[in-house]
Order: C-alpha cells, then sequence, then structure tokens
C-alpha cells in the first residue's frame, strides 16, 4: 500500500509538472512574439510583459531544466557577467539555487523607470518526496532594457519568514 501511494504521488507530480511545463511555454511564446512584434514597431505598451518573461525564462532555466545554466548565465547583462565570472555563477544560490525541489509561486512586478522593472518571484524549497514545505524564498530580480534587449542587471535570492511576507 505504501508503495502504491509513492508511485501515486509520482505520477501526479509528473503530470502537474507536465502541466505547469506546457502553460509556461506557451506563456513563453506568446510574449517571445509580442516582445518581438514591440521591438519591430517601436511599441512600448507590449514592453511591460517582456522584463516578467525574461524572469520567467530564466526561472525556467534554473529550476524547471534543472541545471541550463549557461543559457541562463546568458540572460543576465555584460556588467552583471563581469562581475560574476561563470564559475562562480554556477556555485551560487543567488543565481542557481540550492540542489533539491522547488515550486513557483505568485511574480511580483513593479516599473521603476521607464527602462527597469523590478521582479519578486516567491519561492518554496520543498520536500521532493512529499512536497512538504521546508523553506520559503523571495527571489528578487532587476531588469532593464538595454540596446533593444531585457536583460537582468541583478538578482538576490532572500528568506521569507512565510509564504505571505
Amino acid at each position: 500500500m505504501q508503495r502504491a501511494s509513492v508511485l501515486q504521488l509520482k505520477i501526479a507530480r509528473k503530470l502537474c509538472y507536465s502541466f505547469s511545463v506546457a502553460l509556461t511555454l506557451v506563456l513563453l511564446s506568446f510574449c517571445l512574439m509580442a516582445c518581438g512584434l514591440a521591438s519591430e514597431c517601436g511599441a512600448t505598451v507590449l514592453n511591460s510583459a517582456c522584463h516578467t518573461n525574461k524572469v520567467q525564462h530564466y526561472e525556467e532555466l534554473v529550476v524547471v531544466d534543472g541545471g541550463a545554466y549557461r543559457k541562463a548565465y546568458n540572460l543576465l547583462s555584460a556588467d552583471l557577467q563581469a562581475s560574476e565570472p561563470y564559475n562562480d555563477f554556477i556555485k551560487n544560490a543567488n543565481y542557481t539555487l540550492k540542489k533539491g525541489c522547488w515550486t513557483i509561486g505568485a511574480i511580483h512586478v513593479s516599473q521603476r523607470n521607464s527602462l527597469t522593472w523590478d521582479v519578486g518571484v516567491e519561492l518554496t524549497q520543498v520536500s521532493c518526496v512529499d512536497i512538504t514545505p521546508i523553506a520559503y524564498y523571495d527571489w528578487r530580480f532587476q531588469v532593464q532594457k538595454q540596446y533593444g534587449l531585457f536583460v537582468i542587471t541583478s538578482l538576490g535570492l532572500y528568506p521569507t519568514g512565510s509564504q505571505n511576507q
């Protein structure tokens, strides 16, 4: 009986994961199309979604793909890459998270100015066995439009006391 429930949990987790990935890819594709249109026609309305997609793409590379670190590193600005060499980047939990299982929660966005956005992502580190929460974090990104492209100019992982803080 115990073995069956573990198997059921694994199947349910894979189904939820597959649905989340598919939904994320659809949303990402839509936004990338919108970003492409925005850069071609100079529209600023569509740019507001592009910074969020840059963060979601970064999350997908680190959390979902489980370590597509080179691709994630390439989303960082040139200045941030210069201050954090790749060999340090892959060992820094602020950038690549601790090993284990994570769930991604709400995303909070505020616009700092016409070129810069602050994006906060609620993360929960969970047990890989039964998805019990272990710790809560806020992953904070600063996204900036530089030379027509959205790049991550800073990011940090901050522990929070609870999921609602």
